[in-house]
C-alpha cells in the first residue's frame, strides 16, 4: 500500500497516518524541512510550536496532530473551533 494511500495528514511536507505513524515522504530528498521528531522534542521542551488552520473538515487531522504531539498552541477559525468542541 502506497503513502498516499494511508495518508491521513500532512504537517512540514511529512505525512502521517490515522494511527499517528510517520509514513515515508513519496518526494525523497526533494524537499526539506524540520523533521516532525524536532516538533515533538521542542513541545516536550514546552516550547511554542503554534498551527494555524482554518476549516471544520481539519478537525480530525488535528486531532491526530495533537496526539502525536506535532504542537501545543493552536490558531482557528469558528467552524474549526466548533468541530474540535473548543
Amino acid at each position: 500500500e502506497g503513502t498516499l494511500k494511508r495518508w491521513h495528514g500532512e504537517m512540514l511536507f511529512q505525512f502521517f497516518d490515522r494511527d499517528g505513524k510517520v509514513l515515508p515522504n513519496p518526494w525523497g530528498e526533494m524537499v526539506q524541512a524540520l523533521p516532525l521528531k524536532e516538533l515533538q522534542r521542542m513541545v516536550t521542551m514546552e516550547k511554542p510550536v503554534v498551527v494555524m488552520a482554518r476549516g471544520k473538515e481539519k478537525a480530525e487531522v488535528l486531532k491526530t496532530a495533537h496526539r502525536m504531539g506535532l504542537f501545543n498552541s493552536l490558531i482557528a477559525d469558528r467552524s474549526l473551533a466548533s468541530a474540535l468542541s473548543l
